[in-house]
């Protein structure tokens, strides 16, 4: 990342589904509408390396976005000091990060208005209700960041 560009990171559970999935949205639409920020992806209970599985890419891949090359990441200290803003997936997910770090209260938001569901193991439909909430959440992030916010 270069240093001009505002670093976010978006935070789930396994970082193989949807923590992925936002990164890729809001780094493709960042660029797509010129905003100097990035983004990267982990997990609280990540293992790394591991892929996402084949739900997530094939859905993700029905969105438009092509997450097949993501590798899973553990959260790290050294993550959450990097990003300049931390969104998470669910309540409990800002709860343990700031337990963990509570130096990072008031860094870490939650995503959407609520928590989004872990699609995991639930199917292509949970797949899609989840990403259709994410794409929603990331967008409207964007445009906060467009105007200021």
């Amino acid at each position: 990342m270069t240093p001009k560009n505002k670093r976010i990171l978006f935070v789930c559970t396994g970082n193989t589904c949807r923590s992925p999935f936002a990164e890729a949205v809001f780094n493709k639409r960042a660029r797509e509408r010129h905003i100097q920020a990035e983004a990267l992806s982990c997990g609280l209970a990540a293992y790394p390396g591991q892929p996402p599985c084949d739900d997530a890419v094939a859905v993700a891949g029905d969105f438009g976005y092509d997450i097949s090359s993501m590798r899973a990441r553990p959260a790290t200290p050294y993550l959450m000091a990097e990003a300049d803003a931390i969104y998470v997936m669910s309540p409990s997910h800002r709860d343990v990060l700031e337990q963990a770090m509570p130096e990072l209260a008031g860094k870490v938001s939650l995503l959407g208005d609520e928590a989004i569901p872990d699609p995991y193991g639930g199917g292509m439909a949970a797949y899609r209700q989840a990403y259709r909430i994410i794409e929603q959440a990331v967008t409207g992030l964007l445009d906060r960041m467009e105007r200021g916010e």
